[in-house]
């Protein structure tokens, strides 16, 4: 078989431009990271299974950056992905038009505009491919057709491709390996959220831990030796702080972060058993533009500027280490240096940020008060978090570059910029 192999482009940096698999691509992280790697020159292969775990409107906006929209269409359902059973030939602004209605995007994207013309087969993926309105036309070149596998669709844009499917899928993510020589992988796939872990353990543990799986087992089969694990601070809950990597996290209070270090427990196998080098990244609480609903940044700006109360957990005074998005996809790119088998915290680096403080943040930057709603603290949520991020320093050369306040106020910005079609997005 014709695989795809990243184009020999050298930068003014001296560094050839790679073909980078980043899986969760529609997810707030890793279209961060995968916009990076394409300013870069890079070629990524993004992969999502575009849950509805929040509204995947959100996921559409994000992926239809990667995609060169020059406007975000709004669909009218809040678990359906435009991006998600596209039938052939139609593109993700008429699927919306059929089921929605159209938003201008408020951050001055470039005014390209799609559209969607066949491709050849790729490896068995119904795959489409977008042309811009200056003519230039995107192909997937040298990849030979397959079997189908389960009806998976793809669109590809420039130096960026992505494919609907999901990480527990062994078949369908064996041939995108087969598809795509890949220089390393982003596994930035997860399912996120401590509370909602409580109530669906079984989700969590399939995509967390048998998903990580399914990467490995590929990595080691197609000869991927790089992958950039992302975890979380959860793992942290008990341990003095600030929080460094050698201290034992043996004790998680969900079942998001048991199955965290479960990945984390795999990838160490696989290092030692096959020689995967592997970089495992412990966020501390990212926060930016188009962040996640469920994440408090996204509730208090909404229900602050929209004069509805904000639902408080405890009394505020639980602190954390916030890290902006731009310093969180800086930082994971960096990892993808070789560095063996090492786990690595990307926080802010500071003392924590109490709710109260980010609440003050917020009301700043709107120019409105908050009216609040207690409620009992939970008892699976941590006090505090506070990354000690020396490692990082010394590995990566990484320290975040965007204050918590500076940061705050691009969110505020963002969100005052695309809030009518916001306006539809449930926290």
């Amino acid at each position: 078989m014709t695989v795809h192999r990243s184009p020999s482009t050298v930068h003014q940096d001296g560094n050839a431009s790679r073909c980078y698999l980043v899986t969760g691509a529609a997810g707030f992280i890793a279209s961060k990271v995968a916009e990076m790697l394409l300013a870069e020159g890079h070629t990524v292969v993004g992969v999502d299974n575009l849950n509805d775990y929040y509204d995947v409107r959100l996921k559409d906006y994000r992926l239809s950056k990667l995609l060169g929209a020059s406007s975000f269409q709004l669909g009218a359902d809040p678990k359906v992905s435009v991006y998600a059973g596209k039938p052939d030939g139609a593109s993700a602004a008429e699927m919306a038009k059929q089921t929605g209605r159209s938003a201008r995007r408020g951050d001055g994207e470039a005014n390209l505009k799609p559209e969607l013309v066949g491709n050849p087969q790729v490896s068995g993926l119904k795959s489409q491919v977008l042309s811009s309105s200056s003519g230039l036309r995107s192909q997937v070149s040298g990849l030979a057709s397959s079997p189908q596998v389960s009806g998976l669709k793809s669109q590809v844009s420039g130096r960026f491709t992505f494919h609907h499917l999901d990480i527990e899928n062994l078949p369908a993510l064996e041939e995108v390996f087969k598809a795509h020589k890949f220089d390393a992988v982003f596994n930035l796939a997860a399912r996120a959220g401590v509370r909602y872990s409580l109530e669906h353990p079984h989700v969590y543990l399939s995509t967390n831990t048998l998903g990580t799986l399914n990467l490995l087992e590929c990595q080691r089969k197609h000869g991927v030796k790089k992958q950039v694990l992302a975890s979380t601070s959860s793992l942290y809950a008990g341990c003095p702080m600030p929080f460094t990597e050698d201290q034992p996290v043996n004790t998680p209070l969900s079942p998001y972060a048991a199955t965290k270090k479960a990945a984390e427990m795999l990838a160490f196998t696989y290092h030692q058993l096959y020689g995967l080098d592997i970089s495992v990244l412990r966020y501390f609480t990212v926060f930016g533009p188009a962040g996640r609903p469920d994440m408090a940044p996204f509730r208090f700006i909404k229900w602050i500027g929209e004069g509805t109360p904000i639902t408080l957990y405890g009394d505020g005074t639980q602190a954390r280490d916030f890290t902006y998005i731009d310093d969180i996809a800086r930082g994971t790119i960096l990892a993808a240096k070789p560095l063996g088998y090492q786990v690595i915290n990307l926080g802010g680096g500071r003392n924590p940020i109490s709710l109260q403080t980010v609440i003050a943040f917020l009301e700043k930057a709107l120019g409105k008060k908050a009216q609040i709603s207690g409620q009992p603290f939970h008892t699976a949520d941590m006090k505090e978090t506070w990354a000690d991020i020396t490692k990082a320093k010394r590995l990566l050369g990484w320290s975040p570059q965007v204050t918590p306040e500076a940061g705050f106020q691009r969110s505020v910005d963002w969100h005052v910029a695309n809030r009518d079609w916001l306006a539809d997005i449930k926290p």
